[in-house]
């Protein structure tokens, strides 16, 4: 009876250390987002007795734009052409800008296309590919669009071995494994496997093991899966990926995603700058796009999307 007393102590101890020092990562990361008048304690305790179920996750990813509280609303919403897709993170969604600063707000001055923006803080490919994959997506966009924009970003592939973010970007289930066939699996993580996972940065030490081809294999699946989801539903979509800081993994398969039939551009043909560059980028150490980014893009972006 001493001994189980003694275990029951013991895993009481550790959950006070493990939800301690959770809080205090998550309060770090939540002061990035949430409102000032927004308690982060109040916030920490909806955040760890939410429904993290699949169903729940679908609810939150698959909402529609325009009855959403993550999503940015539908623009040209009225009109009749062919829509464009934008996925990516928040080099899409807009970080420390003014909303109509941000690529969609930006895109909207040179098309009269409705706009669909499904990206997110510290998303990538793997929730685009969630999304894609979703018989339940399609019901969203009534139409195949003229063009399904990514805009890719190195830290990307990171994050396909990151199955929770801390932040409040954090919808768990947009996680895949790679089988031996090569072919994706979806993972389904447990809560606690998750929030573990993160407080240890269980995913960078497994990012950190894999060697480049892994990772390129991994990538490479993702992205070539998410074309084929939306060619079955979207057959004559325009897939173009804008390559908005390059790396040699990336640039390795690109070839064999061009054979694929992906338009991949390279966005320093379009403006020439490196990342810090405070012309164009929030900070030195910060690549994110700032006030002036899309801007400057987007005249030169245009011509390869509508």
């Amino acid at each position: 009876m001493k001994n189980f007393l003694i275990i029951v102590l013991n895993i009481f101890i550790l959950a006070i250390i493990f939800f301690a020092c959770d809080f205090y990562v998550f309060q770090n990361e939540a002061k990035r987002y949430l409102p000032q008048h927004l308690s982060v304690y109040k916030y920490y305790k909806g955040f760890i007795s939410r429904d993290t179920s699949k169903s729940a996750f679908d609810k939150k990813i698959l909402q529609s734009n325009s009855n959403s509280e993550i999503y940015h609303p539908v623009l040209n919403e009225n009109s009749k052409q062919k829509p464009i897709v934008l996925f990516g993170c928040s080099y899409v969604y807009g970080h420390k800008i003014p909303i109509e600063k941000s690529m969609h707000r930006v895109l909207s001055k040179y098309t009269a296309r409705p706009l669909y923006d499904r990206s997110f803080h510290g998303w990538g490919t793997n929730q685009m590919l969630y999304q894609l994959k979703s018989p339940d997506f399609y019901k969203i966009i009534p139409q195949t669009p003229q063009t399904i924009i990514y805009i890719y970003i190195p830290d990307h592939i990171r994050r396909l071995y990151q199955p929770c973010l801390y932040s409040i970007s954090d919808y768990y289930g947009a996680f895949f494994s790679l089988k031996k066939d090569n072919l994706l699996k979806e993972r389904k993580n447990s809560f606690l496997y998750s929030r573990f996972n993160s407080v240890a940065r269980v995913y960078d030490k497994i990012f950190a093991k894999t060697d480049k081809e892994g990772k390129k294999q991994f990538l490479l699946e993702h992205l070539t899966e998410a074309k084929n989801c939306a060619d079955a539903e979207w057959k004559d979509a325009k897939f173009v990926i804008l390559e908005y800081f390059s790396d040699e993994i990336f640039d390795e398969i690109k070839p064999e995603l061009q054979k694929k039939g992906f338009v991949i551009i390279d966005r320093n043909d379009l403006v020439k700058f490196d990342e810090g560059d405070e012309k164009y980028c929030l900070g030195k150490f910060d690549g994110h796009p700032n006030d002036k980014a899309w801007e400057a893009l987007m005249p030169k972006l245009i011509k390869y999307i509508d």
